[in-house]
Order: structure tokens, then C-alpha cells, then sequence
């Protein structure tokens, strides 16, 4: 992660006329368009923003979920997400990176892909308009790594050379001069043969493939770590007392780096512990060693958010030191720490990623993990109840299938209608209802099945209801349904000839004030 800086429902025996009638017109107008079940593939990264987060799939699609008000998830509108959800139209990606409120993605033909808050241009393009929808930046190509800061963006070539554009009033974009902003990419200054960037909060790295590391921007608690304090450099500078840097991780004014023996060195702002050194210190101009004795093994990636970091053991096991008010360190209080310590009851993690003041780590079993602020949803929980140990993001890995349908034999026919727990839709607060909608139309003269029916979520993750809004005779069902494990409801049709019927279905989520529709979710039809 590269970061940044900071970032009713009625009981289930009864529902108002006017809401029945409309929530039936809703579903008329969208069951025809019901649309194949999405089958989630395993995530391979993750990066966190201000109060989003996303999750790069193994199929080059991204997931996206919390805070949306520049449009930062890409779904095309600016309303929270509580529940990872799929960005439209976007695949072929490689990799990801979160800003403050912007995202970047680099696909396949390394061209580069962004969306959201666009105020510093860093998007790349010279309107202000955020963009709800993904981008392509223009005049990019040949693109082999991508990161985002707080306002700015970095891009680097194959050739070796970095481009920049977006906020640049630190000098953080490298190109030589301070500027407002800049809408297109330029070239990064007095660097050549580059093998890593990292942009932090108004200040950007890049590694070399010595080791050696170099850094410009905004220099105010001495993050550039060119052993002066103060001042803005735009152009890159030599980062002194380091070397042998395998990998950065940069966050809002310091940034660690994870040396090629598996030890770290970190480097600015160290006030609230960020630097993980054991002592506080307001701003560190050059590189310090963490202690080797508070680590205990060696480290395989680091990663830093607003003013805490985190750091993968080779055990698979995680640490974390920083800022702690929000529960961001994992450790089961809200305690800050000025040296690494172990994060409580993590386990088998392939990947980290530290956002403002939340936290989450990939496993290799492909679940994923979330703790710390949770106000904007950014954990991915389905509540907005911040944590202080790691929660699953249940979602996140599930590889759901369309509703499978089985009939019974005795009496009345049953059909059960298995919910993928990625088709769950979420919208903002205040507490929306959350309505599964199916229908069933025969095709024959001797069934006499026709209706529909739709499930009553009172709470987010079950739905408690489940009855007839159509003709057909179907019975109430009551009991929950655990929409996040993907598990079944049954209705009980008379007996009929279920030969040629469709069952078409669809999920969407409605404010519970207003009765607006706040996210759609078509699922696949089934005809016995």
C-alpha cells in the first residue's frame, strides 16, 4: 500500500402497503434483466485508501467497498459500499493502487486505468470532475508500476523512468518546479534506471536496483531522509544512512523499508511510535534501523498507512507499531506501540495493506482480514463497528454459483434457492432493507405456479422472511437465511408440474428512510 494522508424496517410479520407496491415495481422493471451470477476468483492483492479499500482478483477484475464520495470504488455512482463489490467493465488488470480518494489500476497492456477524486488532477486528466467510472489515463504506455499518494500518482516506464502528474505544490511530482497541479504525466527528473516507486503522503520515492533510494517532495518531518529538516525538494535527492532497500512502503510523513537481510529501516514523522524504533521522536532526517530483538524473524513486506505500519514475518505471521486509536495495530486495545508487536491471532498472511487507520492482510488460504476504523465500511464487514484484532471479510474469497434449485418429493414441491454470498447488495446508512426478489412463470397450460416472492432482511447479514407476492398458493417460510455463506431458503409451491418454469431472480438494497434503491444485484434464471 502506498498511503497517504488522511484520509426502519418493519418486523418480519408485517411491510407497508406502500413499500410492497413498490418494491413490486421494482422488481418487475428489474427481473428483466436478470443477468448470469457472478463466480468470484481468489484475490491476489490488496491496497487501502482514506476509507476504501481494493482488492485486485486473479482474474484481473478488482473489488472495491467503503468510503465512495468521489467515486473511488468506480461502480458508477459516489454511494458507500459495505460489501466488496465488482467495478463494471474493468479487467486485464495487473495491479492496483489507492490515494487518498483516487485509484489507479495498470492492466495488462500497460496502459493505466484511474478513477475518483480528481481536485489535483490525479487522474490525469484537466477537468475537476471526479469520475465515478474507470479512465484511461491518456498519453500513458508502456507502464510496469503504478502508485498513488495522497493527491499525486506515480507511473513507472519500462524504460526505467518515472512519470507523474496531480498535486505537485511539495514538489512531490518530481519534475523540477512546485506547481498547483499538473493533469499530464511528465517525466520525473534526474532519475533514470529505476526499479521501484512509492508515493506517500506529499512525497515520492523510488528505489534503484543497487538498493540505493531516492526521495523528493515535502520534507517536513524530515521524510525525505536526506539528513536535513524542512523545506520541499522537487527533484529527486540521494537518501542518505541507507542502503541494500529491497522494498518501500510510504506512508503519510514517514515510510519504511524493508532492507535485502529481512530487517527494516524507517524514516520521518516517529512522534506516536511510527518508526517502530522504541524511541519518539517528532521527525527523523535520516534512516534508522528497528531493532532486530522486537521483530524476531525475518520480514517479507511492509506496509505503512497514515501513522502506523505493518510488516509480514516470514512465519506468516504479522507485527504492527503507530498510531492505535482506532484498533489499526490489530493487538486488542487501542494502545500505541513504538515497536513492532505481534498482531493478535493473524496467521498464514501472504499480503498486507495499510490504509488511513485501518488495516487488512491476504492469506494464503485466498480469505482476507480487516481491523481498525471501520466508520466508512472500509473493512468490508456489513457494519460500521471499527476493530481492534482482525475480523474475516467474509466475502472477499467466496466463489459463488448461480441458485441452484432441487424439488422434492412428498406432498408440495420444494424449491430451494441458494444465495452466492457475492450477490449481497449494501447501501448507505441510515439501516437500508435489503430485498431478494424471485419470480416463477410457467410455461405450459398445466401449471398453475405462476407468482413471485422476495425475502425481508431486517437485519444486513439474514434474511428472516421469506413469502408469497404473487397468486400461486407459495407459503410463508420463516427462519434465517446467512447470506454471507451462501446458504439456503426453501418455499413450498403446491403440487404442480414444475416442467419449463423459470425462476428469475434479483437483489437489490433500499434506504429505509426514503425508499430509494441504492444497489442492484441481477442473478441467474433457472428453468427446470
Amino acid at each position: 500500500m502506498n498511503l497517504i494522508k488522511k484520509q426502519h424496517c418493519t418486523g418480519p410479520n408485517s411491510i407497508p402497503d406502500s413499500l410492497a407496491h413498490l418494491l413490486a415495481v421494482v422488481a418487475l422493471l428489474l427481473i428483466s434483466a436478470s443477468l448470469p451470477a457472478q463466480t468470484l476468483t481468489p484475490p491476489t492483492m490488496l491496497r487501502s485508501g482514506y476509507g476504501h479499500t481494493l482488492a485486485l482478483m486473479s482474474d484481473g477484475s478488482v473489488r472495491a467497498w467503503g468510503r465512495n464520495v468521489e467515486g473511488q470504488l468506480g461502480l458508477g455512482h459516489t454511494l458507500i459500499q459495505a460489501w466488496p463489490q465488482t467495478v463494471p467493465g474493468l479487467s486485464g488488470v495487473t495491479s492496483i493502487s489507492a490515494g487518498w480518494g483516487h485509484s489507479l489500476a495498470l492492466l495488462s497492456n500497460q496502459t493505466v486505468i484511474a478513477w475518483g477524486n480528481n481536485n489535483y488532477r490525479q487522474l490525469g486528466i484537466a477537468s475537476v470532475t471526479h469520475l465515478t467510472t474507470p479512465q484511461l489515463v491518456p498519453g500513458l504506455a508502456g507502464v510496469t508500476a503504478i502508485s498513488a499518494g495522497a493527491d499525486h500518482s506515480l507511473a513507472l516506464l519500462s524504460d526505467g523512468s518515472v512519470v507523474s502528474w496531480g498535486r505537485n505544490d511539495a514538489g512531490q511530482l518530481g519534475r523540477g518546479f512546485l506547481s498547483p497541479t499538473e493533469s499530464t504525466p511528465g517525466t520525473v527528473v534526474s532519475i533514470a534506471g529505476v526499479a521501484e516507486i512509492c508515493a506517500g503522503g506529499h512525497f515520492s520515492l523510488a528505489r534503484l536496483p543497487n538498493g540505493e533510494v531516492r526521495s523528493w517532495g515535502s520534507n517536513n518531518y524530515g521524510q525525505l531522509g536526506i539528513n536535513i529538516i524542512g523545506g520541499v525538494a522537487h527533484t529527486p535527492g540521494i537518501v542518505q544512512c541507507l542502503s541494500s532497500v529491497a522494498s518501500l512502503a510510504a506512508g503519510r510523513h514517514h515510510w519504511v523499508a524493508l532492507l535485502t537481510d529481512g530487517s527494516l529501516a524507517s524514516c520521518g514523522r516517529g512522534d506516536i511510535g511510527q518508526l517502530g524504533q522504541g524511541a519518539l521522536v517528532t521527525s527523523s532526517p535520516c534512516p534508522g534501523i528497528i531493532p532486530s530483538s522486537s521483530l524476531g524473524t525475518a520480514v517479507l513486506q511492509v506496509a505503512a498507512g497514515r501513522d502506523h505500519s505493518l510488516a509480514l514475518m516470514s512465519d506468516g505471521t504479522a507485527k504492527s507499531w503507530g498510531l492505535n486509536d482506532q484498533g489499526q495495530l490489530g493487538q486488542g486495545g487501542n494502545t500505541s506501540q513504538s515497536l513492532p508487536q505481534s498482531v493478535t491471532g493473524l496467521s498464514g498472511v501472504s499480503v498486507l495493506s495499510a490504509g488511513w487507520e485501518h488495516s487488512l492482510a491476504l492469506h494464503t488460504n485466498s480469505s482476507g482480514s480487516s481491523w481498525g476504523l471501520n466508520n466508512q465500511y472500509q473493512l468490508g464487514l456489513l457494519n460500521t463497528s471499527s476493530q481492534t484484532v482482525p475480523q474475516l471479510i467474509t466475502s472477499l474469497a467466496c466463489v459463488s454459483s448461480p441458485y441452484s434449485m432441487s424439488i422434492g418429493e412428498v406432498g408440495t414441491t420444494a424449491v430451494s434457492v441458494t444465495i452466492p454470498c457475492n450477490m449481497e447488495t449494501s447501501g448507505r446508512i441510515p439501516s437500508p432493507f435489503y430485498q431478494n426478489f424471485f419470480t416463477a412463470n410457467p410455461l405450459n397450460a398445466t401449471n398453475p405456479g405462476t407468482g413471485a416472492w422476495f425475502g425481508l432482511h431486517i437485519s444486513l447479514p439474514d434474511v428472516y422472511l421469506w413469502f408469497n407476492a404473487g397468486q400461486s398458493g407459495m407459503s410463508l417460510a420463516y427462519g434465517a437465511l446467512d447470506i454471507t455463506g451462501g446458504a439456503t431458503a426453501s418455499l413450498a409451491f403446491p403440487p404442480a408440474v414444475l416442467s419449463g418454469i423459470t425462476i428469475h431472480g434479483v437483489s437489490i438494497a433500499v434506504d429505509a428512510l426514503t425508499f430509494n434503491v441504492i444497489a442492484i444485484s441481477d442473478v441467474t434464471s433457472h428453468t427446470f
